[in-house]
């Protein structure tokens, strides 16, 4: 240090300057910091202090700039607490609330500074102390997160649900001095899982009804759930396939099959479908068409997928009968099933595939002259643009519409929408799908719906609904009636107290064994302790989507008078086998060997045999092989399930219907010892579904067949045709000035024309031709098998000269001509929809001629 420099600290330090600090340059050429502290001792000599404070003022540095970074992060953290949704609070050991955010303050419909300062569980649950479930106080005791639901109150009495996150805050010793409260609001959440239970039962009856196999496989590829239609498909019971591994069970496989479409769906979380060759047990193998859905948990994750198993081995039967005719089924494939449109952001229709065309009724040219809002009854311009502009490239949407077709009628329709990237150019693709076959399905299954919410409320039967708890969730009229009590009064009660009047669960409760195997259980049990009444309790599980038990139906049936009447037939066993003898069906007993041990009179009398002659014989004596194979499959499944079984038989002997119905006859030890059979004659039941099954597929006013019929004949006449290596020709023929004709004459006048023309028409073809009323004045002709195409010139010129005669009605003459379109098989087309669709492009090119007349097709005009 420089003389100079030490002067002038010791006069400071004379004048009362007790320290300073420098920088100095070390032997190694390092900067370090010097505390210089000078004392004056008693005697007026000086000690100087010198203290290396380098590392200190690097910490005060750190500090500085560690505090600056702390302040911009608060900053930070404070705009994002404010703007989130969540609600976010700040409280200390005391419950008194030192922060909360915006969020929260909405929620609460208060200011923040009136909540600042106040106890939580007053201002969050209108409590006058710490709520029992409070969260915060398990996470300062725990130093762990915590996280319960509650129901939360405004000072309006308005109540909302929340989630609610507690997450404590340590002081600097390690202690718990308060704790941050993260809450959602889950109103809706609940709101929506209580419609998601009242749906659930109506969803589960529907898939244990339909006929595709529904199956619920875990990420493990373990079975969880199977419905009646899957068991079936592979011919086991359904308990016997939950737990297995589905591709063991399935195909038979020891590991997951390669094509397996549900690994897809859980890797990609979309849909996914395949088609497989299935294997049984007994080694029978059936094609199947699986698609496998992704089955989410509640955290959004993947646990499972559920698989939709149709059988497919009759089509695929068909399918190889088809390949015969590859450019056919080519041609089909490359059509879309949908119409597929093209348009820009403006609605301009750019590109359309040849089903558009044909459901909106325009030719492609005309399309492309249109915009959306032509073809699409509900678009406006604007909001439909603006919607457009939202979507993201590649993910597509799904929307409703309803499409008018150029002749101005309407469907529905579902349109799959994509933004497409072409040329830096943005487009949108629509797949268009006409759902009204869809719509009347949900009319009929919403109609279908009321009527069972009818017949619940209107079967004698009581009905329960009842939760693991015991406590009733449903009941419905009938079991109201019987307690002579309001609906409204059972449900959120104890099921044991209102209907046994007992203070804990029956001893004898069928729901226990219910909730516990998952399986239906059954009771006779007494009423009510002041009711002699007796009756018999039926529970069948109810499952969450967890697969576990979460409540039980119970029906309750009043067997009172059923026990009484089992009573005096015990003390009256001969008058009632007198009724047995004289009913109308014929009734009969047999053991499992299928040999006879009783029949009634009726019985007999239809055999033609005496009771001595058939007592203790089998039933395969007196009927044919077929027969007796078909009666040993019911009579054994009744055997080994204990259940009644029905099933429709028709007699080899005079061909009538009959609905047998088996029961089974149980000993005193609760075995199966035999089983009755009552065979009901339904021959006028099934002749009037036969007369339904002619309605549907024919005209009901002139009796020709209808389209339907039509294209089913057109379908196989094709394959034969295909076969033989023939022609066949479809004519189109529509009536010339029919409005005209129909508005002079009335509407009964028409139909009678109309009528005439399906006589005449039919008189002038062979016996194995078609001709079927397809419009209001369009008749469509099948010519099966003719040898030349001028065999069918020769036939429509006969029905040109047919229709050049008049027809008389009330003694008057009434002229009518007709133009016909004609296509001739394989000439112009080998298809029936390509055959059809040219015959009627002829037709019109017969009216574009002046009409009355007739034009085969010609492929120029395509």
């Amino acid at each position: 240090m420089a003389q100079r420099e030490t002067d002038v600290v010791f006069r400071k330090m004379l004048n009362r300057v007790f320290f300073r600090t420098f920088s100095v340059v070390c032997k190694d050429r390092a900067i370090r910091g010097i505390e210089f502290r000078p004392v004056v001792l008693s005697d007026g000599s000086t000690i100087v202090m010198l203290n290396d404070i380098t590392e200190r003022k690097r910490a005060e540095e750190e500090l500085q700039r560690t505090y600056g970074e702390l302040k911009e992060s608060e900053e930070r953290y404070r705009t994002l607490v404010e703007n989130i949704d969540l609600g976010v609070n700040l409280i200390d050991a005391d419950h008194t609330i030192v922060m909360v955010n915006a969020a929260e303050s909405k929620r609460f419909k208060k200011s923040i500074s009136e909540m600042i300062g106040e106890k939580c569980f007053r201002e969050f649950e209108k409590r006058d102390a710490v709520c029992p479930h409070c969260p915060g106080v398990r996470a300062m005791a725990t130093g762990q997160p915590v996280e319960v639901e509650a129901e939360g109150l405004r000072d309006d009495q308005s109540r909302v649900h929340v989630r609610i996150q507690a997450f404590p805050i340590f002081g600097q010793d390690g202690t718990a001095i308060g704790f941050i409260e993260v809450t959602e609001d889950i109103t809706e959440h609940k709101q929506m899982e209580e419609e998601l239970r009242h749906s659930e039962e109506r969803y589960r009856t529907l898939v244990d009804n339909i006929d595709l196999g529904i199956i619920l496989i875990d990420a493990d590829h373990t079975i969880v759930m199977i419905n009646t239609a899957g068991g079936k498909q592979i011919n086991k019971p359904v308990s016997e396939l939950i737990g297995k591994k589905c591709f063991r069970e399935f195909e038979k496989r020891d590991a997951v099959c390669l094509h397996c479409p549900g690994v897809q769906a859980m890797a990609t979380g979309r849909s996914a479908e395949v088609e497989t060759e299935a294997v049984r047990d007994d080694g029978s193998r059936y094609h199947a068409r699986v698609q496998a859905f992704p089955a989410f948990g509640l955290d959004g994750t993947i646990t499972g997928f559920i698989e939709v198993s149709e059988d497919i081995t009759k089509r695929k039967e068909i399918e190889r009968t088809l390949r015969e005719s590859e450019e056919r089924f080519r041609i089909l494939v490359e059509h879309s099933k949908d119409a597929l449109i093209l348009h820009d952001f403006d609605g301009r229709i750019i590109d359309v595939n040849q089903h558009a065309c044909e459901s909106l009724g325009y030719t492609r040219e005309e399309l492309l002259d249109l915009s959306i809002q032509d073809v699409e009854q509900n678009f406006i311009p604007g909001k439909h643009k603006e919607k457009w502009e939202q979507l993201v490239p590649g993910v597509p949407i799904t929307i409703g519409g309803l499409n008018r077709r150029k002749d101005g009628t309407t469907f529905p329709t579902e349109v799959r929408l994509v933004v497409l990237e072409s040329g830096g150019r943005r487009l949108l693709l629509g797949l268009v799908r006409d759902i009204t076959e869809r719509k009347q399905v949900e009319e009929k299954l919403r109609e279908s719906e009321e009527r069972y919410r009818n017949l619940v409320d209107n079967i004698k039967f009581g009905i329960n609904l009842i939760d693991s708890d015991h406590t009733i969730v449903m009941v419905n009229a009938a079991q109201g009636k019987r307690f002579k009590k309001p609906v409204s009064e059972f449900i959120g009660e104890k099921c044991f107290r209102e209907f046994e009047k007992r203070d804990a669960v029956c001893p004898h409760c069928p729901g226990v064994q219910t909730m516990a195997t998952g399986k239906p259980a059954e009771v006779e049990t007494e009423g009510v302790p002041d009711d002699q009444s007796r009756l018999r309790l039926q529970t069948f599980p109810v499952f969450g989507q967890d697969g576990t038990v979460t409540a039980f139906i119970e029906f309750v049936e009043d067997i009172t008078e059923r026990k009484r009447a089992e009573e005096t037939l015990r003390e009256s066993e001969e008058k009632y086998r007198s009724l047995v003898e004289f009913t109308e069906d014929p009734v009969y007993l047999v053991n499992r060997q299928k040999q006879y041990l009783y029949m009634n009179e009726k019985y007999l009398s239809r055999i033609g045999l005496s009771r001595d002659h058939v007592i203790e014989r089998a039933y395969g004596e007196f009927h044919s092989h077929e027969d007796d194979k078909e009666f040993s499959e019911h009579i054994e499944q009744v055997f080994e399930t204990g259940r009644f079984a029905q099933y429709e038989h028709r007699s080899r002997r005079d061909g009538r219907y009959f609905l047998r119905t088996l029961s089974p006859v149980k000993g005193s030890d609760g075995s199966i010892e035999a089983v009755t059979v009552i065979s009901k004659d339904i021959t006028e039941r099934k002749r009037a579904e036969e007369e339904l099954t002619y309605m549907a597929t024919h005209d009901s006013l002139t009796g020709l067949p209808n389209r339907i019929l039509f294209n089913d004949r057109l379908t196989v006449a094709l394959t034969h045709a295909h076969r033989q290596k023939k022609k066949l020709a479809v004519m189109l023929l529509d009536l010339d000035y029919f409005k005209d004709v129909n508005d002079s004459l009335g509407h009964s006048g028409g139909d009678q024309l109309l009528r005439a023309i399906g006589n005449r028409l039919r008189g002038l073809l062979r016996r194995d031709d078609t001709v079927a009323r397809v419009g209001g004045d369009e008749f469509l002709l099948l010519l099966s098998e003719i040898a030349r195409i001028k065999d069918a010139t020769t036939i429509v010129q006969k029905i040109m000269e047919a229709f050049r005669k008049p027809f008389i009605f009330d003694d008057h003459e009434l002229p009518i001509t007709t133009s016909i379109g004609v296509a001739i098989y394989p000439n112009d087309g080998d298809d029936a929809d390509t055959l059809m669709k040219h015959a009627d492009i002829a037709m019109y090119r017969a009216k574009d001629k002046g009409r009355d007349t007739y034009q085969r097709y010609a492929p120029i005009w395509r």
